[in-house]
């Protein structure tokens, strides 16, 4: 008689609110910290907004591209308390702690299009408000949005990157090898 055999995924344990709310200050620190350097040097330059609008763009293209990937490898390089991530990648039995670009670059990219999810309402709302997109680069405007992201990391974002499978990897939580202080 054929018997169907049936491969179980096994589910890692959920993060806890203490690990993810950890995994998401170690993701969005850094890009905090970039956010606000920049915002500070932007409010030095005396230049019209045209050209600090094209500089913006620049600035966040390559925001993306390098810094957001290396806050990415860097978040999966290091030890939480009672956690660390691992990559799987397809084909390999054994996690590893190192990601390449194009893997970072596929979480980042992850990461940015969910988040703007949820900011194009409010791009759309500030259109129809006829708020000037300058408000943005203003203390109040930044941390509001610094606020607003965090809450998105820990709510959605970072379950959604460490249930996704990639194309070719995905990430995972590993417990096991955690080091008790």
């Amino acid at each position: 008689m054929n018997e169907a055999v049936m491969t179980v995924r096994v589910q890692p344990e959920p993060l806890s609110r203490v690990e993810r709310l950890q995994l998401t200050w170690a993701l969005a620190w850094p890009c905090m910290l970039l956010g606000l350097v920049y915002l500070l040097l932007r409010g030095q330059l005396r230049l019209p907004e045209a050209q600090l609008s094209n500089i913006d763009q620049v600035v966040g293209i390559l925001q993306f591209f390098l810094f957001t990937t290396w806050v990415v490898r860097r978040t999966v390089r290091l030890d939480f308390p009672r956690f660390h991530l691992l990559v799987i990648r397809a084909g390999a039995g054994e996690g590893t702690r190192t990601m390449s670009y194009r893997e970072s670059l596929s979480v980042g990219w992850l990461i940015c299009w969910r988040t703007s999810m949820f900011f194009l309402p409010l791009a759309v709302a500030m259109v129809v408000l006829r708020l000037q997109p300058q408000e943005m680069y203003r203390p109040l405007g930044w941390l509001l949005t610094s606020v607003a992201e965090l809450l998105i990391f820990y709510v959605w974002i970072v379950n959604a990157a460490l249930g996704k499978s990639y194309s070719g990897f995905s990430l995972r939580v590993d417990r096991s090898a955690v080091k008790v202080s």
